[in-house]
């Protein structure tokens, strides 16, 4: 008897721990939290299931013409008395009505079990107004009913709160396929409604349509917990509970592009293009680079939509552009979106250039006109390397006396005579001293130019494969070397101009010019080469190997020609 007993409760036991297939459901029931409610809140529906029933069952699909409908929450749970399994799926989400009215939530069914259907009445909020003044509400308003494609719509919506919330959250306004960002920081002051002063918290929003017709732009949905004061027992608790608001409908017409638009679609208020230059530019140096920035700024648009800043330049002018840089702001409640274009320019040749204007068409929105943004065409000048531009350096400075100023009347000079004699010596005194300063600077200078052109005394210890060279020559070529090993760009032209000068026969104006005088077309090649490298990338990725290596074969080429010059000299033929 006690086996007995003891199989069927283990049978029990395996009869309940082991998987039940799902029962079809039985019951199906729908229910609102609410009914009446007002235009701009929400009500809660739940359909409720018993039996075995799938998330998936239901489509809720049907309701988004009447309703906003917000992402469906699923809960189940499980019930066990008397060895019966009961399983309940609840279905909740939030429904916002579209417009003011009567409207019906239709059945549901699943395994043949039918839903109730509901009837639902949305009131417009005057009706709650006259009653009483509300306690939280939410508007929205639009600058423009009336836009063109890609425009900037600013829409505003605003929080009154005449209670206390605990948290609270906005979202933002829906409109399918449009750009919407908010612009700036919300804003928090106070205002007086109907005799009831509200806390107004307001928020701004940029929204650009990406297609053209009529559209209405679903409300943000404010969501918060708000306390209430209930008196329970003797003392009072602070509870709390969840409002939902929503902003009213807005509708705006958005206009397409106009028929044969031939240029890139703009559409904006303002457009501008200004240029900024590190010197002035008037005048340009031959071989020295130039940085000129282009920047482009558009109102209500954002980067995306800002075309590339084409500019022209002449052949001579090598360039060397660096990737754009755009950027999207908002300032007073408008996004301005901007594009900079930095571009370093060499002019290779001297003369007389014009830089071309730079034009950029746009669409006006307010005047439905094409404008364009024109950074007027300028005049350059290209000068040489060293080139004297000092009037007073060109024409001399030297003041000319007039014979009036130093002619004298034999009566004035025979009355001034005995007054200057006494001076006679001690002016010849000074031109002697003047001479012989005149002579020794002559002297130093002769001493200086020797000093740099004979070559140095080779060292004991060198090998004979060392190159000797001139002193000032090798504090030249150990600087040029220091901006070569540390990959300074503008280092490196200051230090191989100066060397050159030490190598040179001439007075060195352009490294150019210099290279081109040597034949040096290595050395050329590489340079312009690094040049282009620095400007385009970053200075740390260019290779400075082919230069160096040029220069050290300079060098060398240099240095023999000038061994051949000296033993010319001193063994003539």
């Amino acid at each position: 008897m006690v086996m007995r007993y003891f199989y069927w409760f283990f049978l029990t036991l395996c009869l309940s721990a082991s998987p039940i297939v799902a029962a079809d459901v039985t019951e199906l029931t729908a229910t609102v939290d609410k009914n009446p409610i007002l235009v701009d809140e929400s009500v809660l529906l739940q359909v409720t299931a018993v039996g075995g029933a799938d998330r998936d069952d239901i489509d809720f699909t049907v309701l988004t013409q009447d309703f906003r409908v917000s992402q469906p929450s699923v809960s189940q749970s499980t019930q066990i008395i008397n060895f019966d399994r009961t399983t309940t799926t609840t279905w909740s989400l939030q429904l916002f009505p579209r417009a003011t009215g009567q409207f019906t939530i239709p059945s549901f069914t699943i395994d043949g079990q039918t839903s109730n259907e509901i009837n639902l009445t949305v009131l417009p909020v005057t009706e709650a107004a006259r009653t009483q003044p509300r306690e939280f509400f939410v508007t929205a308003e639009v600058s423009d009913e009336v836009v063109y494609l890609q425009q900037q719509v600013q829409y505003t919506v605003k929080i009154f709160l005449a209670g206390d919330i605990q948290r609270g959250s906005l979202s933002e306004p829906v409109l399918d396929g449009a750009v919407i960002e908010q612009l700036g920081d919300d804003k928090e002051y106070q205002e007086l409604v109907n005799g009831v002063r509200y806390r107004v918290i307001e928020r701004n929003f940029a929204v650009l349509p990406q297609a053209s017709g009529a559209y209405t732009i679903d409300g943000p949905v404010f969501q918060a917990e708000v306390l209430t004061a209930t008196r329970q027992s003797f003392a009072y608790f602070n509870r709390s509970k969840s409002i939902s608001r929503v902003a009213p409908v807005q509708t705006i017409t958005v206009l397409p592009i106009p028929d044969n638009y031939p240029y890139t679609w703009l559409p904006s208020e303002q457009v501008q293009i200004s240029e900024e230059w590190p010197n002035d530019i008037d005048e340009l140096i031959q071989g020295e680079p130039v940085t000129r920035i282009v920047t482009l700024t558009a109102l209500g648009l954002i980067e995306e939509q800002l075309p590339r800043i084409d500019a022209v330049y002449h052949p001579d002018f090598k360039t060397y552009p660096e990737q754009p840089v755009k950027a999207t702001i908002n300032r007073d409640s408008n996004l301005i979106a901007q594009v900079v274009q930095s571009t370093a320019i060499i002019p290779s040749q001297t003369g007389n250039y014009v830089l071309p204007e730079i034009r950029i068409p746009w669409f006006d929105v307010n005047s439905a006109e094409t404008r364009y943004a024109v950074l007027p065409a300028r005049s350059v000048r290209v000068i040489p390397p060293l080139q004297q531009t000092n009037s007073e350096q060109a024409l001399g400075n030297t003041p000319q006396s007039s014979a009036d100023d130093v002619a004298l009347s034999k009566d004035e000079a025979s009355s001034s005579a005995q007054t200057s004699s006494r001076f006679i010596h001690v002016a010849w005194g000074l031109d002697i001293l003047h001479m012989v300063l005149f002579c020794l600077v002559i002297f130093m200078g002769v001493m200086l130019w020797l000093k740099r052109k004979l070559p140095q005394t080779p060292n004991s210890a060198s090998n004979e494969h060392q190159v000797p060279v001139i002193n000032s020559e090798n504090e030249a070529w150990q600087a040029l070397e220091y901006a070569i090993e540390h990959k300074n760009v503008s280092e490196l032209q200051k230090s191989l101009k100066v060397w050159l000068n030490t190598i040179s026969a001439t007075k060195v104006g352009s490294i150019t010019n210099a290279l081109n005088a040597m034949d040096a077309q290595d050395v050329t090649q590489a340079f312009n080469q690094l040049l282009a490298q620095s400007y385009a990338h970053n200075t740390e990725s260019s290779d400075f190997a082919p230069l160096k290596q040029a220069l050290q074969q300079l060098r060398q080429q240099q240095f023999e020609q000038y061994q051949v010059r000296t033993r010319s000299s001193m063994y003539p033929i």
